[in-house]
């Protein structure tokens, strides 16, 4: 069934994805135009009906091999067509007979993506492109005048007889004026009763010269070759196209190629092919602004794509030589040897065996070839501070303190930054302290802390929780005169509020009562509450600890019937507690059972 329907030219999209296919780029691809491109490109767009059909077989991708044979088909087309059509005035009848005829004998099967002349003469796989060439051709050989027509999406034929013009829909044989024809007749001459409605919209159409439609056999040729990934044959074939007409299309799609030869370069890691490619094609093409800058992007993406492989002398080596050979201009090439030392900071700082010394190492070396670039000093202050943490935890702490006044002497932290560190230092050191050699000593390192540090909040905090432990280990472990002592002195006084000293005293005071318990001295339980109320005020747990004392004590007196001294107890007990409910109850029980 022969199509209806006009047919579109194929796009030139280059939509490539380089895991799909096989790919070829041979950095020696041609970028030389054949013979018959220049030859063509020089005749200011008319071509001979011959140089027409050898061009039209070269364009298609026919071979040195092949090229005789196919010469040899086409010529016998066209002597077919003299022969068949003999004698036959040159009108309107003759070209839409010429349409039907070639659909009859070569034209078989419409093939969007066939462009080539020689799939025509091969197989019969035609669409717009090469049937409307195919067509011009025979049209040469019976005189009948044609051009070609292209709108945005399609091509077609236009011939010019008996004093008008008749488009010509190559790809149906009932395409002969389609935009006139209302009826079609079917194989045997009979009305078919279909309608016949243009495809595309032809009031966005130009006509072109014989170099320009031939040109479209080329473009369609670099869309497939670049689906393929036959990279060095698109490079080739668009040169071809550009030398044959130089406009902004053609030039697009020049620069197309070389963009995704580049781009396939890059995904495939052979860098050295696509620079080489770009190279030459900036020999020939130097005028081009967008090659020189595709040819610096290259170069770029070259170089950090290498970076992030961490092949960071081999980035640098390519950046230099791009620089030097003038493909990288001075600030790119500035920007590609810092992203190359800051990325091997982060690699080395990463390294155990490194880490943030070696980091900061690199970030020197980085600064006496590009100065003070921000992100390098950015980079040397984060390892600058990396390496103070490191040290500190690992627990070489003078050398970690050392190392942070050289830091802040060169400037490479600043003052906010210092003091955090050194606050930072100073409680790891303390922690490691308070373990080793307890909490006495944990203390004093922050206290020097302090000095250093004019008195920072953080290690004022920590000066009060080591405080804070060093008194309650001394009350726990029964030194209760030394945590008096350190109660009532200028430490407790410095790091501690007045409410967590009460609380440590009142526990010193409560705990200090218990233990004389344990040993049944009881005049010292009820001194060290007494000294305690005397200290602190009639704290309710003061208060209810004594009361318990002295009941407890006049129990033990009147169970020895020793009641004088019972009620004795009691009473020097009211004087310390005269609001006892229980001692005003155990001195009236007392009193009654002495009457």
């Amino acid at each position: 069934m022969k199509p209806k329907t006009g047919r579109k030219i194929i796009i030139f999209l280059l939509l490539i994805n380089p895991a799909l296919a096989l790919a070829d780029l041979d950095p020696a691809a041609r970028l030389e135009p054949l013979p018959i491109a220049r030859r063509l490109s020089s005749g200011g767009g008319g071509v001979a009906p011959g140089d027409f059909a050898d061009a039209a077989l070269v364009f298609s991708g026919v071979s040195e091999n092949d090229f005789a044979r196919s010469r040899g088909s086409l010529a016998a087309v066209t002597e077919t067509v003299k022969k068949h059509f003999a004698d036959r005035p040159v009108d309107r009848s003759l070209a839409d007979d010429l349409l039907s005829f070639l659909h009859e004998k070569y034209l078989v099967r419409y093939a969007a993506t066939v462009t080539g002349l020689d799939r025509i003469l091969d197989a019969g796989l035609f669409n717009c492109v090469s049937s409307s060439v195919f067509f011009l051709i025979a049209a040469d050989a019976l005189g009948i005048p044609a051009s070609g027509v292209r709108t945005s999406d399609h091509a077609f034929v236009k011939v010019s007889v008996d004093g008008a013009s008749f488009d010509v829909e190559t790809t149906s044989r009932y395409g002969f004026d389609p935009g006139r024809r209302r009826d079609f007749l079917d194989e045997f001459g009979r009305t078919t009763g279909f309608v016949y409605t243009p495809p595309t919209n032809y009031a966005d159409r130009t006509n072109i010269g014989r170099t320009e439609i031939l040109s479209l056999i080329l473009i369609n040729r670099v869309s497939t070759l670049v689906g393929e990934k036959d990279f060095t044959g698109a490079i080739g074939v668009g040169v071809d196209l550009f030398e044959l007409v130089k406009n902004e299309e053609t030039m697009n799609i020049l620069l197309g190629v070389f963009s995704e030869s580049a781009r396939y370069a890059l995904d495939a890691g052979r860098f050295e092919a696509g620079y080489t490619i770009l190279g030459r094609a900036g020999a020939l093409y130097g005028d081009f602004d967008r090659l020189r800058t595709l040819k610096a992007s290259f170069a770029r993406e070259w170089a950090n794509r290498l970076v992030e492989k961490k092949a960071f002398a081999e980035a640098e080596a390519a950046a230099r030589r791009a620089y030097a050979e003038g493909a990288l201009p001075p600030d790119d090439f500035r920007a590609v040897i810092l992203f190359r030392y800051l990325r091997e900071a982060e690699a080395v700082a990463a390294d155990p065996g490194r880490g943030p010394a070696g980091a900061l190492a690199v970030i020197n070396a980085a600064r006496k070839e590009l100065g003070d670039d921000p992100e390098l000093l950015k980079g040397e202050t984060i390892y600058a501070h990396n390496l103070v943490l490191a040290l500190a935890g690992k627990g070489a702490f003078d050398e970690a303190e050392s190392t942070l006044d050289e830091f802040v002497t060169a400037r490479k932290i600043d003052k906010a930054d210092y003091l955090a560190l050194l606050v930072y230092c100073t409680q790891r050191r303390a922690s490691v302290a308070a373990v080793e050699k307890g909490d006495e000593e944990a203390l004093a390192v922050v206290e020097a802390g302090l000095a250093k540090t004019n008195r920072a909040q953080a290690l004022l905090k920590s000066a009060g929780v080591y405080s804070y432990n060093l008194c309650l280990k001394l009350i726990q472990s029964g030194s209760f005169a030394a945590a008096a002592s350190f109660l009532t002195g200028e430490r407790a006084a410095a790091y501690l509020s007045a409410q967590t000293r009460g609380e440590l005293a009142l526990y010193l005071y409560t705990s200090r009562s218990e233990a004389a318990k344990k040993t049944n001295d009881f005049s010292e339980a009820v001194a060290a509450i007494e000294e305690g109320l005397a200290a602190l005020g009639p704290k309710p747990e003061l208060l209810r600890s004594y009361e318990v004392l002295v009941h407890n004590r006049m129990i033990e007196f009147y169970n020895e019937k020793d009641y004088d001294r019972a009620e004795e107890t009691i009473a020097s007990g009211l004087k310390v507690y005269p609001s006892s409910a229980l001692l005003k109850d155990d001195l009236r029980k007392i009193r009654k059972m002495k009457e």
